[in-house]
């Protein structure tokens, strides 16, 4: 029982950090990149128009240069639309499929992981 409360409150501290990191790595121009290109370069995209959604302060240079990699992919028109509501990642949204890259987006499946923090957490001894 001892375990599992060190558990669950070690989750709860991490949970906050992972959001923090995540937020600092879409800071960071750099990684910021890095995150795009991977999500970006993963997606399988539709053969038609695109929604991309993404925070208001993204750079507009960055922009462009995400919707020019799409089109040359073979996606169709790529409409931008911020989103006071997404603070670091991106949205893509076309014949009824959706890459979420957002920060809620990439931490939206919460028990999965929590799981995969608390199979570290068992490799580290206590």
């Amino acid at each position: 029982l001892q375990r599992q409360q060190a558990d669950a409150l070690c989750l709860s501290q991490a949970w906050q950090r992972l959001r923090e990191r995540l937020q600092a790595l879409w800071d960071e121009p750099v990684t910021r990149a890095r995150w795009i290109a991977h999500h970006a370069g993963s997606a399988d995209l539709p053969v038609g128009a695109l929604r991309l959604e993404g925070p208001t302060d993204w750079p507009a240079v960055e922009v462009d240069a995400l919707v020019r990699r799409l089109r040359s992919r073979g996606a169709g028109e790529v409409r931008y639309v911020p989103d006071n509501r997404i603070s670091a990642g991106f949205r893509l949204t076309g014949d009824h499929n959706r890459l979420d890259a957002t920060l809620d987006g990439l931490l939206a499946e919460r028990a999965a992981l929590e799981g995969r923090l608390l199979a570290r957490l068992a490799e580290v001894p206590r």
